[in-house]
């Protein structure tokens, strides 16, 4: 440890071992005379571990997000690095804030502050896995009309954007291929508006039956 005279400056050092643990000691300077004060060194304090801040955003269940109006957000499970980059790659590139999951866990806990406008999830093989099972079946049991705000976006081998019916034996709003992840940034706004076009004839239709029922 290096002490310092306040009387003449002279520097002096000295063995760490001759330094007090507690309290205070004293050490009169050779050189002019005045008395040093020495004290044990403050222990170093170490930081606790942040936030994970990276694109995925604050820690779900930790610490919650929230999102400005009219802000689109959209999910992603995704097994397969690349096919994940590449959907990421097309969501930012239509404006979404894009957050990742992993689980069940995950989904319920993105959705206990939000309601995300979109959720892409990838079949990864000819079967599903026990995670996509348990995130599919955490949308499946949404309340209608919250369900109805989300439009969901499931690929697999088998997927085709043109039948309607898979679509609805998955109880998704669209199957796709693989093979199709890269024109997602065309698809995508398309099949959204025609989801939007649905539900206000629909809504429009309901609101005339309530009305001519009075």
């Amino acid at each position: 440890m290096e002490i310092v005279c306040t009387g003449c400056g002279k520097r002096y050092t000295i063995r760490d071992e001759k330094i007090p643990t507690k309290g205070t000691a004293y050490l009169s300077c050779p050189q002019c005379g005045e008395k040093i004060e020495i004290k044990p060194p403050k222990p170093i304090k170490t930081p606790e571990p942040a936030f994970n801040r990276s694109d995925n955003g604050p820690d779900q269940y930790n610490e919650p997000e929230f999102f400005e109006p009219g802000v689109k957000t959209a999910l992603i499970y995704c097994p397969q690095e690349e096919a994940k980059l590449e959907a990421n790659k097309a969501l930012k590139q239509l404006n979404f804030i894009v957050r990742e999951i992993k689980n069940a866990s995950d989904i319920e806990g993105r959705f206990r502050y939000n309601t995300f406008d979109l959720v892409l999830l990838f079949q990864n093989g000819p079967d599903p896995e026990d995670s996509l099972k348990g995130i599919h079946n955490f949308l499946n049991n949404l309340e209608p009309e919250r369900r109805k705000k989300v439009f969901v976006v499931y690929f697999h081998l088998s997927g085709n954007r043109y039948n309607g019916l898979q679509a609805f034996s998955y109880s998704v709003d669209m199957t796709l291929n693989p093979l199709d992840l890269g024109s997602l940034a065309d698809l995508l706004p398309k099949a959204l508006t025609q989801k939007e076009f649905r539900y206000k004839i629909f809504e429009e239709c309901r609101a005339e039956l309530a009305a001519s029922a009075l």
